[in-house]
C-alpha cells in the first residue's frame, strides 16, 4: 500500500492529466465532459488525503468552472451547481492561501456569471 503522501501525489497529478487532455479534446464534446469528471474525482480523492491543499482545492474549482461553460446551453442546473461548487472552491483555495491572485480572479468571474 502507498504512503498517504505518494498516493495524493498520483491522484493530484492524474487530475493534472485528465484536465490537460479536457483542453485538447474537442470542444463542447463529450469526451471532455467526461474528462473533466474524471479530473474533478480526482482532485475530490486528493483533497479526501489533504484536505488543506490549496492546489487540489484550486484546480477542482478550474476543472469545475469548464464544466459549467460546458453545460451551460445543454443544462443550465448542471451549469448553476458546477458554478456554486466552483465559486466555493476559490473561496477555500483562497482561505488556505490568500495570495493566490489565480484564484481571486477565478472567484471573481465565477461570481459574475452566477444567476
Amino acid at each position: 500500500m502507498e504512503a498517504p503522501e505518494q498516493e495524493y501525489d498520483l491522484l493530484y497529478g492524474h487530475g493534472l492529466v485528465l484536465q490537460e487532455l479536457a483542453t485538447r479534446a474537442l470542444q463542447g464534446s463529450q469526451e471532455q465532459g467526461t474528462l473533466l469528471k474524471e479530473a474533478c474525482s480526482k482532485y475530490e480523492k486528493a483533497l479526501s488525503l489533504q484536505p488543506t491543499s490549496h492546489t487540489s482545492t484550486y484546480n477542482l474549482g478550474v476543472a469545475r468552472s469548464d464544466l459549467a461553460r460546458l453545460t451551460r446551453a445543454t443544462d443550465p442546473a448542471a451549469a448553476r451547481h458546477y458554478l456554486e461548487s466552483a465559486a466555493t472552491c476559490y473561496a477555500d483555495a483562497l482561505r488556505l492561501h490568500p495570495d493566490n491572485p489565480q484564484a481571486l480572479n477565478n472567484w471573481g468571474l465565477v461570481l459574475q456569471l452566477k444567476p
